[in-house]
């Protein structure tokens, strides 16, 4: 049952509900082989501490973890970062300096198991997902409307503003109880930089018990304020009721706020329907009553006219596929995502749908990635974006990959050719690859990039990547690069 429990509360508590929220539009990055269009991260304080978890790539067992990079993109400084982490005897510690300057800190305490239950005491970073700060499935801006926070984020290195605070939980075998208190220095759009900052403070408290069905309850309340004054004010009592076999989950949220006194309501129900195989379809819908007004949502707009004769404000509706499948005799995996979000009160709405079939049979691999949105907006503003390549990769050191790609909007269309190769010699890798786009007027650019991988010894390791325009675009000054240093004890 303690499995269970955490299990649930993990998964409740992950930011996976920020990401498949429709109200964050898709970008485009550049991959190793050809640009896909991966969703915005609209969340969280909860996930940023997960990012450099995957650039460490460690074992999970490893009890020290050391990284130093170094990075630059065109028309900025040198940017460096150290990080460190290490476990043992209950106790987890992270810190993290950005430019000679300590950027993120965490100290973690865990009791030894007893029958009176499991103790947890969190200090520094509150994004530990035992403790969530904000309901999963509930979409939210990082940070409230019109404030952001400092530093600016980096677009080479991550850098997300996480709130600071104390934490402290306790679990047993059907019961689970946290409290959090957090705060984080935020600043207003157009406010001079040497005017004293505000103070972002949010306390939240759940519970989470088996009566069978998964039972929680959250109480939070926000407050920006400087100087004893309150800019923003929002509490909020979220509630939920999950099956014993996790395939319901049942959510509801009452909101209030300085410009909503009266408060507003938002629900939410998840179905997940398991296949054969490992295969799944996951449906969600959201819905918010035409006087929920969060400054968290990312519907919300300050100057929109809300129509108090409506009885139901903005929502989402979200279906996911997964199913695995074998052909020829190799495997593959067929993946697609379908979303429609609506707001009536502004005429706005949006969808889409994106989808992804892979298959390999050993040293052969073949993918092809699809993408539709289209929108309009409250202003009668409407566009639409098209994506779609495919990718193929052949051996295994070396190891050929090539790919394809196009991209078409309202007012642009952009075609790619991508070319790479991976090969490794003992503890080596490298990956050189070239990058070639034309634009509706035939205009070709070409790019060159080099990732690298070296094991010098079992504990060290360093990786570079970096990439440079070629051809009549040459230009040192265009390049993006970065260096990381990694020990693994």
């Amino acid at each position: 049952m303690t499995t269970a429990l955490l299990s649930l509360f993990l998964a409740s508590s992950m930011p996976s509900a920020c990401g498949d929220s429709t109200y964050a539009a898709p970008d485009q990055e550049l991959l190793a082989v050809t640009p896909d269009e991966a969703a915005e991260d609209s969340c969280n304080w909860e996930a940023p501490m997960a990012q450099n978890a995957d650039e460490e790539n460690v074992a999970e067992n490893a009890s020290a973890r050391a990284s130093f990079s170094v990075a630059q993109k065109p028309g900025s400084a040198i940017q460096s970062i150290a990080r460190h982490q290490a476990q043992g005897n209950g106790w987890n510690s992270r810190v993290e300096f950005r430019n000679d300057s300590l950027a993120r800190k965490q100290l973690s305490w865990t009791s030894p198991s007893t029958s009176s239950g499991t103790w947890r005491v969190l200090a520094g970073d509150m994004n530990d997902p035992a403790m969530p700060i904000w309901p999963r499935w509930l979409p939210r801006r990082a940070l409230p409307i019109g404030w952001s926070a400092t530093p600016e984020s980096d677009e080479l290195i991550s850098t997300t503003s996480i709130p600071q605070g104390l934490g402290a939980g306790v679990s047993t075998d059907n019961w689970k109880a946290y409290a959090v208190s957090a705060w984080d220095p935020v600043q207003g759009s157009g406010v001079p930089p040497w005017e004293k900052p505000w103070e972002l403070h949010q306390f939240t408290a759940g519970v989470m018990t088996v009566l069978p069905w998964f039972a929680s309850l959250q109480l939070s309340e926000t407050r920006i304020t400087r100087n004893g004054q309150d800019s923003v004010a929002d509490q909020l009592v979220a509630a939920g009721l999950t099956s014993p076999q996790q395939r319901l989950a049942l959510n509801g949220a009452w909101s209030s706020s300085r410009q909503n006194q009266d408060g507003g309501y938002a629900l939410g129900a998840k179905w997940t329907q398991p296949f054969v195989n490992s295969g799944q379809l996951q449906i969600t819908l959201r819905q918010r009553s035409n006087d929920w007004i969060s400054v968290w949502d990312p519907t919300y707009s300050p100057t929109a006219d809300h129509d108090s004769t409506a009885l139901a404000g903005a929502g989402e509706g979200i279906a996911n596929l997964h199913l695995p499948f074998r052909m020829n005799d190799g495997k593959g995996l067929a993946t697609s995502e379908a979303w429609a979000s609506w707001n009536p009160q502004t005429s706005a709405h949006k969808l889409g749908t994106r989808g992804t079939v892979e298959w390999h049979r050993r040293d052969l691999f073949f993918e092809m990635r699809a993408l539709h949105r289209e929108w309009t907006y409250a202003s009668g503003t409407s566009g639409f974006h098209n994506f779609l390549a495919m990718d193929t990769r052949l051996g295994r050191y070396p190891e050929w990959r090539a790919g394809v790609y196009r991209i078409w909007e309202k007012n642009s269309t952009r075609n790619g050719l991508s070319l790479a190769a991976d090969a490794k010699w003992s503890d080596l890798r490298i990956r050189p690859g070239v990058l070639l786009e034309s634009d509706k007027d035939q205009n070709l650019s070409s790019t060159a990039s080099l990732w690298m991988h070296w094991r010098i010894t079992k504990s060290w390791r360093i990786e570079t990547d970096g990439s440079v325009p070629c051809g009549s675009d040459f230009s040192l000054s265009q390049m993006r690069w970065r260096a990381t240093l990694r020990y693994v004890k």
